[in-house]
């Protein structure tokens, strides 16, 4: 049963999808253009979407039919899993084999099925929040950069891979899985950023993905990008120590008041929708508020 706060979004008419897919072909940092005035950039898991069954479970079933004992050491477990949300797993030979290397284990036809079953497992729990294509939409008319950053894989890979007609030119790599798993969304997005890409590597809360995002997608001072995320850690001081505002996202209400006091001391702002960030946003100038009605006149006969 789906959660009434999201849903799976699937394609509209043609018409509606044909307007969409001719705007994102002409997104100026996609194409070059002079880049937005400011950013805003979003984590995926628990912030903008959410995966109902996560494969933390299948990931240590990967390991140990390559003998790699992830269940008896919580350290190597964390390792383990940390490593794979740095590689693409849209291959899932290259996959395995590059986890027999780094931990010594060895790659049997159990290891691939389990792979396999992982990209399944993804593909099929995957939701977006109700809130993401309204706000999206309206960060886009606006005239922001949007974009994603997340530490995962290129989880749909070739599986979700196909010819949609939108040329590499046009967008990033990884939006070829993404649009078909959100075709309302995805011509708002200009960028995705991933720890397995390869100019990235690395996860949060290291600065990289976000600089790799600053620098080399938008083309925009790090001071002009805002970061929502649920994370304190991941999202928050990752965001802040790369000189990023960050907005913590605390969908549940599960972040404890004392912490979110901290945060605030740090000129971190908390929300609870993205709603709530449209709000935010006109607060703080980043966007225009909202245009006041004149006042009615009235007319007097002489």
């Amino acid at each position: 049963m789906i959660n009434t706060t999201h849903t799976r979004q699937t394609g509209g008419g043609f018409l509606a999808g044909l307007r969409l897919f001719v705007r994102s072909l002409f997104s100026s940092t996609a194409l070059g253009g002079s880049p937005p005035e400011w950013v805003v950039c979003f984590d995926v898991w628990n912030t903008t979407a959410l995966i109902r069954a996560w494969p933390v479970e299948p990931l240590c079933d990967v390991g140990k039919s390559m003998n790699i004992m992830v269940d008896q050491d919580a350290e190597l477990k964390q390792r383990f899993v940390d490593h794979c949300n740095e590689l693409p797993i849209s291959d899932p030979r290259a996959f395995a084999e590059n986890l027999a290397h780094h931990f010594s284990g060895r790659v049997t036809d159990d290891s691939i099925e389990a792979i396999r079953k992982i990209i399944k497992i993804e593909h099929d729990a995957f939701a977006w929040y109700r809130d993401v294509a309204p706000v999206f939409r309206t960060l886009k008319d606006e005239g922001l950069g949007v974009g994603l950053i997340s530490d995962t894989w290129h989880f749909t890979g070739s599986l979700l891979r196909e010819n949609t007609g939108v040329s590499e030119e046009s967008c990033d790599e990884n939006m070829d899985g993404l649009r078909q798993l959100m075709p309302q969304v995805h011509p708002y997005i200009d960028h995705v950023i991933l720890s397995c890409d390869p100019d990235v590597q690395c996860c949060k809360p290291h600065r990289k993905p976000f600089d790799v995002a600053a620098n080399n997608r938008f083309r925009v001072k790090p001071e002009r990008c805002i970061y929502v995320g649920d994370n304190v850690t991941k999202d928050m001081m990752g965001a802040l120590n790369a000189g990023w505002l960050p907005i913590l996202l605390d969908r549940t209400n599960s972040v404890p008041q004392e912490t979110k006091e901290h945060l605030r001391a740090l000129g971190i702002h908390c929300i609870s929708s993205l709603f709530e960030l449209i709000q935010l946003l006109r607060v703080l100038g980043v966007i225009r508020p909202r245009p006041t009605k004149a006042p009615a006149v009235e007319l007097r006969s002489k």
